[in-house]
């Protein structure tokens, strides 16, 4: 340096400056510090052997928790019985990133791509329970989800029924109590009743559907006759031929048969059509809400004979009979006596 050369800094260098500051420190009697050993990490067979990183070892846990769940309510449940904390931070009032800790971790890990990679992010989650794709062939034929908008009639289970037969029935009750309760029924008069009402309300309302579209008809037919009206009075003030005049002649006689001295309003005709048409459509959705309810009662009431072991002959029996004492008993309260524990 004080030959003001260039300074070539090489592997060597570095222990050669080293032994020259260990010298001078020697002679001044300062301490020598000792060179510390590099760690390498620990080899990725013992990583695996105890399980993975604590990334990997959460994802084994979010792939078994979703196995085990049908809802993700059910998931976070079950997260937390395997250990770990769930936080779920939020932003304006949404949930902004689902994240977990437990086991050594020393900090929440999130569920983002980044985290922990795109199958586990809450989004993907929520989609791979709703899905069942994580489930085995065996898993996917007993897991069964409650469907309370159709019910199913119960099959009469054999003497040597399988677990996928014991199952599905069990599932099939299950739907009919829930639909029984939710509508308020606990008795086979309270059902019969129910179907008696349900019966008369389609009834009415394929009624008033029909007297609907008649009158919208004959709507439709009156603005067609009005129409034709104009036009064939415009053809005969154009060209009065005998054509002509017997057409004109023709829509005018009927439209006075109907009960028209004046002409009808084809404005007027228009709206109330499109009001008809409206009112189909209304009592259609009506009819198709309160069928289905009828639909769903009738196949409760055939499941709980299945489930009593009725036969046909008994339901016959059971119906006249519980029908004469409710219309003679002065009590009605043995009317409401449930057959089953609902």
């Amino acid at each position: 340096m004080e030959e003001h050369k260039k300074y070539n800094s090489w592997t060597k260098s570095y222990y050669d400056i080293r032994n020259i500051s260990d010298t001078l420190c020697k002679e001044n009697g300062l301490s020598i510090p000792k060179p510390r050993k590099h760690s390498k990490g620990e080899p990725l067979n013992k990583i695996k052997s105890d399980g993975g990183s604590h990334r990997q070892q959460l994802k084994y846990k979010i792939d078994f928790a979703v196995r085990k769940s049908k809802t993700f309510e059910e998931f976070l449940a079950v997260m937390q019985e395997l250990g770990y904390q769930v936080r779920r931070t939020k932003q304006g009032g949404l949930t902004k990133h689902l994240a977990f800790l437990g086991g050594e971790q020393e900090i929440y890990i999130r569920c983002t791509v980044k985290g922990l990679g795109e199958n586990y992010t809450e989004e993907k989650i929520r989609e791979r329970i709703e899905s069942g794709k994580d489930l085995t062939a065996s898993q996917k034929r007993y897991r069964y989800k409650v469907n309370e908008n159709k019910l199913k009639t119960i099959a009469v289970l054999p003497i040597k029924a399988t677990r996928y037969q014991r199952e599905k029935q069990l599932s099939e009750t299950v739907n009919t109590y829930n639909f029984l309760k939710r509508n308020g029924l606990r008795s086979l008069s309270a059902v019969g009743a129910k179907l008696e009402t349900l019966q008369s309300e389609v009834d009415e309302a394929k009624s008033k559907i029909s007297t609907l579209k008649a009158r919208k008809k004959e709507v439709v037919h009156v603005i067609g006759l009005t129409e034709k009206y104009h036009q064939s009075k415009e053809a005969l003030e154009k060209n009065a031929t005998a054509d002509n005049k017997a057409v004109f002649q023709a829509v005018r006689k009927q439209l006075i048969e109907m009960g028209f001295k004046d002409l009808p309003n084809i404005e007027a005709l228009k709206i109330e059509a499109e009001e008809l048409n409206n009112g189909v459509k209304i009592f259609n959705n009506y009819k198709n809400e309160k069928q289905k309810d009828l639909n769903n009662l009738s196949v409760a009431r055939n499941n709980l004979f299945i489930i009593n072991q009725a036969s046909p002959a008994d339901r016959a029996e059971s119906e006249s009979r519980e029908t004469s004492e409710c219309s003679t008993s002065s009590n009605k309260k043995s009317c409401d006596t449930p057959l089953i524990m609902l």
